[in-house]
């Protein structure tokens, strides 16, 4: 859709409709400062959160906007010289006497961030960004952040006019200013600014000004006229017996402008974190700009705020209907305002997931049954949204982050969403994420639908998949409880594998690049689970080897801190790349029946620099150890005795005695070997680059033994090394 609007700055607003009304409290009581019962009134006629409205583009009917409901934080950034002891709500209402009490629409906030970022248009501060007088504010900007961050996508024909902000104003007769968050630091702080934009500078006249805020009469529908009454006081207060009110006497009304993404500079693809207003004489600082750089948060630089504004035009800021956008009603069926990670949400709009037992009256395996589901690219297939709700589901939109939480919608969530078990099928289609986190439940991403995932960068991050692990081992492998990917995946910038939980790899992958396990432990349980990757860096954890050729031939092993298990119990084969020691480090062979075994194949390492201090440790290794007398740890020298190798164990470095040098083979050490007495074995190479246990030749009774028992038990030779595929 591609529309031509005739306006300079923002739409007027010319009519509002409201989502319900509000909820009948009629014996709330406090007493105020000056000593007089305080009695909230919500009548049903009051409403209580705002639903669309119709913009002025000049036409007949004029545009409809509905609210697409994102989530965002509200934050008054202020001058740290005044506490801000003095706040003011204003609430809508009669005379201010006992005998007509006061009409709230809603719930009184007790936060001035609350009142800032109400749908509720009878809620607000009275004159925001006043800083001078009695009733100092000391507020120098608002803002409004959306930490997963909003992205007008190209996609559909979707356009940055289709999509706005809508403020309000008591009396509409205020000016302002609006700026998009570019950037924003791990703690929410603002970095970057785009354009500042001043409304309604240009308008005053007299001492009065028009602001194109439109009709002031969009309160039509509020108790009494939308007649204001101003409550007072402190912030530390929240028992509210520190209030005192006032009423404003007038018939105050409210008028609205809608501004677009296409105003606020947002070019297609953009990422923006929210907004920020600002007073109306910011244009004095900055050169006319938005704060930015060293001084964008010094809210006490009066080069860069503000500082002395009295009570006026500049300083309103009464309601302006925060944290809410707004979408053109018949728009795209897929939003623009995709958050950078969209959540597996299958009810629409509604808390959570899925409906939970209280709301839905559904059993735990009716929940499971309704979290499962195929994830494709079909725009129908709307299955995205938040974690608790407040958005339309939508389509996937490609490399944003895909996000599990199992229908919990928060913490103190009755059912214990750690232990749902559902399945999301990638069907028919090729889906691009920059990432895969999986916040609680037993997940299982399937690929019976033909489907396969591509992870891919954005930006320069490498993609992740992060299993969150928050109930202790509720999610290990001891339990059978993983996230799970039969899915193929592709790509071609790696993986990061982040958190505690465990994940176990089923598919055919292709998946190139480096798979840095960064936290929490991987089970490879296909051929070529990673089967394309270039390099594994083990930083923590255990990577488990559960199907042979799981690894790519010449994919490198560095050690930085996890270590291996191979716990398939059947004959396991692997050939990999080179191994690089950077921290201590095991090995586990596992356990498995005698005459199955257990083959690990890694490329000539002697070139590869180990750091001289750690070990790799050798733990349940069943083979055959070495009892050359003459056999020396020299690389490439091996005495005419020499003997040992084969068994149900074998690990090699390449195909002969010169696979590690003299000073690595000193790295490594066999702890308890089977068939030999308990303790620590030094390495030795053979002629075929097999490592095997020096050992005293008096412990080769039981090894013999064992190995003519092994031998007549199956007849079978010892397999000879070969270069095995995986």
């Amino acid at each position: 859709m591609v529309m031509v609007l005739s306006y300079s700055y923002a739409l007027q607003i010319s009519s509002v409709t409201f989502e319900a009304t509000g909820p009948n409290i009629t014996t709330t009581d406090f007493e105020t400062t000056n000593g007089t019962d305080f009695n909230l009134n919500t009548g049903s006629a009051n409403p209580l959160s705002l639903q669309s409205l119709i913009a002025d583009d000049g036409s007949v009917s004029g545009l409809q906007y509905n609210i697409l409901d994102l989530p965002f934080d509200v934050t008054l950034q202020r001058s740290a010289a005044d506490t801000t002891s003095n706040i003011q709500f204003f609430i809508t209402g009669g005379a201010g006497t006992d005998a007509n009490p006061y009409d709230v629409a809603g719930e009184l906030s007790i936060t001035m961030e609350e009142a800032y970022n109400s749908r509720n248009l009878a809620v607000g501060v009275e004159n925001m960004f006043s800083n001078s007088g009695s009733t100092d504010k000391n507020v120098e900007r608002v803002d409004y952040i959306y930490s997963g961050g909003i992205t007008a996508r190209a996609a559909e024909g979707q356009d940055t006019d289709e999509y706005g902000f809508a403020f309000f104003e008591r009396d509409a007769n205020n000016n302002f200013g609006i700026a998009a968050i570019t950037g924003i630091d791990g703690d929410n702080n603002v970095t970057s600014f785009g354009d500042l934009i001043m409304f309604g500078e240009n308008d005053v006249t007299g001492g009065d000004t028009d602001l194109n805020w439109g009709p002031d009469n969009l309160g039509g529908s509020l108790t009494n006229n939308g007649n204001f009454a101003i409550l007072n006081g402190d912030t530390s207060d929240t028992s509210f017996d520190d209030f005192s009110f006032a009423s404003t006497g007038t018939g105050q009304d409210i008028g609205g402008v809608f501004i677009t993404f296409e105003e606020l500079g947002l070019s297609q693809d953009q990422t923006i974190f929210g907004y920020a207003i600002f007073a109306g004489d910011q244009d004095d600082k900055n050169g006319g700009n938005a704060p930015s750089g060293a001084t964008i948060n010094d809210f006490d630089n009066d080069s860069v705020y503000e500082q002395s504004s009295a009570a006026g035009i500049d300083t309103g800021g009464d309601l302006y209907g925060g944290g809410v956008i707004f979408q053109l009603d018949g728009g795209p069926p897929t939003s623009i305002l995709d958050p950078e990670g969209f959540y597996w949400d299958l009810n629409g709009s509604r808390a959570g997931a899925t409906d939970d037992v209280e709301n839905g009256g559904l059993t735990e395996a009716q929940q499971d049954a309704q979290l499962t589901d195929i994830w494709t690219n079909n725009a129908s297939d709307n299955h995205w949204g938040s974690k608790n709700g407040g958005i339309e589901t939508n389509g996937w939109a490609d490399n944003k982050v895909a996000i599990f939480a199992a229908g919990s919608t928060d913490a103190t969530n009755t059912r214990d969403a750690q232990n749902n078990t559902y399945t999301a099928t990638v069907q028919n289609d090729l889906v691009k994420a920059n990432g895969i986190r999986v916040e609680d439940g037993n997940l299982t991403i399937d690929s019976s639908g033909g489907g396969g995932i591509e992870l891919n960068t954005v930006s320069t991050e490498v993609p992740f998949i992060e299993v969150q692990n928050n109930t202790g081992d509720i999610k290990t492998r001891a339990n059978g409880r993983a996230t799970k990917i039969s899915a193929p995946i592709s790509g071609t910038a790696g993986i990061r594998k982040l958190g505690d939980g465990d994940l176990i790899l089923r598919g055919n992958n292709t998946v190139s690049g480096t798979y840095s396990q960064e936290a929490g432990n991987t089970e490879l349980n296909s051929v070529n689970a990673l089967g394309g990757i270039n390099t594994i860096d083990l930083q923590t954890g255990t990577l488990f080897l559960n199907a042979t050729n799981a690894i790519n031939d010449t994919g490198n092993m560095v050690l930085n801190g996890g270590n291996i298990t191979v716990v398939d119990n059947f004959d396991h084969s692997d050939t990999l790349g080179t191994l690089t020691l950077n921290e201590d480090s095991i090995i586990d062979m596992g356990t498995r029946p005698v005459g199955q075994e257990s083959i690990i194949n890694f490329a000539d390492s002697e070139s590869v620099a180990w750091v001289g201090d750690k070990q790799w440790s050798i733990v349940n290794w069943s083979g055959i150890g070495s009892t050359d007398p003459n056999a020396s740890y020299d690389a490439g020298v091996n005495g005419p005795g020499i003997n040992g190798g084969g068994g149900r164990d074998q690990i090699y470095f390449g195909n002969s005695n010169t696979g590690l040098t003299t000073t690595q083979l000193q790295q490594i050490k066999f702890i308890n070997p089977e068939g030999y007495a308990p303790g620590t074995y030094a390495a030795i190479i053979l002629a075929d680059g097999e490592i095997v246990p020096l050992v005293p030749e008096a412990q080769t009774v039981i090894a013999l033994v064992a190995l003519l028992f092994w031998a007549l038990l199956y007849r079978r030779k010892r397999w000879s090394h070969v270069s095995v595929a995986g």
